[in-house]
């Protein structure tokens, strides 16, 4: 836990130039998250089933849960997006934001 948690992002991103990167960040950033959700499986499941984890209906538990999670922040969160107007008014830069075209 302590290499995928804390050793692995802080040698990816001790580099400046590398967290301007974003798919680096990005990948770090998911490769944290799982972590995470690695380290609170390992907390939780050997006390809550015991010798049984390793069934398939266990495994379709933390699936259907951690889908149950992913699912309900995506909602909240473009729930909340959908009532804003997320573009800026009296920007005199947005005709110029508008054509600009992603190197990617």
């Amino acid at each position: 836990m302590l290499i995928i948690n804390f050793v692995l992002p802080l040698l990816v991103l001790v580099s400046s130039s590398i967290k301007r990167n974003y798919r680096v960040v990005t990948i770090m950033a998911v490769v944290v998250i799982l972590g995470h959700l690695l380290d609170y499986f390992n907390m939780v499941m050997p006390g809550t089933v015991g010798p049984y984890w390793n069934t398939p209906e266990v495994f379709l538990l933390v699936l259907g849960a951690v889908l149950f999670v992913v699912g309900l922040f995506m909602f909240t969160v473009l729930s909340a997006l959908a009532k804003l107007k997320l573009i800026p008014t009296g920007n005199p830069f947005l005709h110029e934001s508008e054509i600009y075209e992603y190197p990617f």
